[in-house]
């Protein structure tokens, strides 16, 4: 599987990238990105790309949402990649998600300690 370029990773972790990189290595062990995929990101924050933006450069269908709204710094950034035209952008409280078994996969970072 070819590697992902350290900017694109550092631009999709934002910060604490040691850590948050460490999910990477784990996505990339077990998610067959040769198949469709339909992916949701909770939270998506304002800082750098989020898993959107790293997510969807691996050819995934990605929906990404924060509440109450997506900041403009991350659709900034993935129109920066282009991404901003195949990514869906939505609010969606974390608490009250209106989908059901729509995703193969839906991701989040730093979110649990907002929602409580």
């Amino acid at each position: 599987m070819e590697k992902m370029p350290k900017e694109i990773i550092d631009i999709s972790l934002a910060w604490d990238i040691i850590n948050w990189g460490k999910s990477l290595n784990f996505f990339e062990k077990y998610i067959d990105y040769n198949k469709p995929i339909k992916a949701l990101e909770l939270g998506a924050g304002f800082r750098g790309g989020g898993y959107s933006h790293y997510f969807t450069m691996k050819n995934m269908n990605v929906i990404c949402s924060d509440y109450p709204v997506v900041s403009k710094l991350i659709k900034e950034i993935h129109r920066k990649y282009n991404l901003d035209k195949v990514i869906t952008y939505q609010t969606i409280d974390a608490l009250d998600i209106p989908y059901k078994e729509e995703f193969d996969i839906i991701f989040f970072k730093s979110l649990l300690g907002g929602i409580g």
